[in-house]
């Protein structure tokens, strides 16, 4: 290695070695680089010995040490590192390129070739750096690469040795994380691939145990012919009254429909069918009388019944193949004689009559603690002195004309309707 010029502009060697030992020229003295910084060197081989096989080479010392990487590599794109100048210059030195060094692991990180003859202009490698000294993140290596392609070179060693062992004309097949595809023996005329389950797949050719299905392979061709659907076939059809198997004969085939998969036993005149399982036949309800309705059963037969109500305003009244739904009667009132009262969920399609001489507090409660369903209707009447102020729970928002909150005294109705899961509208005799 060769330090920068003294005070009366001399060069000295300052070490020789065939072992590359990093150092800077701190102010004239040779100095290796502090902590995690980083140092240049451009190197150079005298033309006269540049085709020796045993060449002697000269790496200059730059006159600064580097924070980061990012900067040693900006000094080298900007080509501000120390050259060889004044007795240095006159030995007709070529420039190889210059060479970052990394103090704290000892090692040459990048090498940039840039050649040039001392004195002429630069003959620039266009920037490149030797891939065996770039490291490479195998974190996410996992495919054709693997945690051991650590550097650029043995990465695209890995990539250029896939692939070189395979056959002419096969198919690739994979052989795990980081090995070289394989491939499989070339296939013959109308030969498919098969799957095995773990295993390589394979060229297989197709036979049929049936004679109606042939073969005609060729050079990536493959003709299956079989019978067509409009051809004439010999068979029957069996209706079996029970899980027997439906039977074929030499000279003719059993032919099944879909239809008919079931099989279809001795039915109930005007009975619903109902599946009896795969290989039972189909079985037939009782019938129902006027006006009844089927019903599910879970895991069992559904069965005709007839509809009835706990409500006496619904009425039902049955005819043969008719079933007339009638709605009337009174509405339940829920009379109340306190001066507070909030709304219950068998309020639901009732009147709520409030009694009391004084004022009375009506509260609608929020859905997390009375979950009236969206559309409810809930009247409720002034049935006494007291004046009937709606009051709003927790969340509530009770939505009505002008705001009117209060009924408009005795015998005055209003009603509650419920649109939304917090939200009511309020309408009727209000101020």
């Amino acid at each position: 290695m060769s330090e920068p010029t003294n005070g009366s502009g001399k060069w000295a060697t300052y070490q020789s070695s065939d072992t590359f030992n990093g150092y800077w020229n701190n102010g004239g003295t040779p100095t290796a680089p502090t902590g995690t910084k980083y140092g240049i060197y451009r190197l150079y081989v005298s033309k006269d010995d540049i085709n020796s096989s045993t060449p002697t080479y000269w790496a200059v010392l730059d006159d600064q040490e580097y924070n980061n990487l990012a900067a040693a590599q900006l000094a080298v794109a900007d080509d501000t590192a120390s050259v060889a100048t004044a007795e240095l210059a006159k030995l007709e030195f070529a420039q190889l390129g210059l060479i970052i060094y990394k103090q704290s692991t000892s090692e040459i990180i990048e090498v940039e070739i840039v050649k040039s003859v001392v004195g002429s202009g630069v003959s620039s490698g266009g920037g490149s750096t030797d891939a065996a000294l770039i490291t490479t993140n195998v974190s996410s290596f996992d495919g054709i690469l693997s945690a051991s392609d650590t550097t650029v070179q043995v990465a695209l060693d890995t990539i250029d040795d896939w692939g070189k062992d395979t056959v002419d004309h096969a198919i690739l097949i994979g052989s795990g994380t980081g090995n070289p595809i394989d491939s499989l023996a070339v296939g013959t005329n109308g030969q498919v691939v098969v799957g095995s389950t773990g295993a390589d797949p394979v060229f297989a050719t197709i036979s049929s145990s049936d004679s109606s299905i042939t073969f005609a392979t060729g050079a990536g061709t493959l003709g299956i012919t079989g019978t067509q659907s409009t051809t004439s076939q010999l068979g029957s059809v069996e209706l079996a009254t029970d899980a027997e198997a439906i039977a074929g004969s030499d000279t003719a085939r059993p032919i099944v429909p879909s239809s008919l998969a079931a099989k279809l036993g001795t039915q109930t005149d005007h009975g619903v069918l109902v599946g009896s399982g795969t290989a039972a036949a189909v079985t037939a309800l009782t019938v129902g009388t006027n006006g009844q309705v089927l019903l599910g059963s879970t895991g069992a037969d559904p069965v005709f019944a007839t509809l009835t109500s706990t409500d006496t305003s619904v009425s039902f009244t049955p005819g043969a193949g008719t079933l007339d739904l009638s709605v009337g009667g009174t509405i339940a009132i829920n009379d109340q004689t306190g001066t507070t009262y909030t709304l219950v969920l068998s309020d639901a399609g009732k009147i709520v009559r409030l009694t009391n001489g004084a004022a009375i507090t009506f509260t609608v409660p929020p859905n997390s603690s009375v979950a009236f369903s969206t559309g409810t209707i809930i009247l409720f009447e002034e049935g006494g002195a007291g004046v009937v102020t709606v009051t709003e729970g927790s969340g509530v928002t009770v939505n009505s004309r002008g705001s009117f909150m209060d009924t408009n005294g005795i015998y005055a109705a209003a009603a509650l309707i419920k649109i939304d899961t917090n939200e009511w509208t309020l309408s009727g005799d209000l101020v």
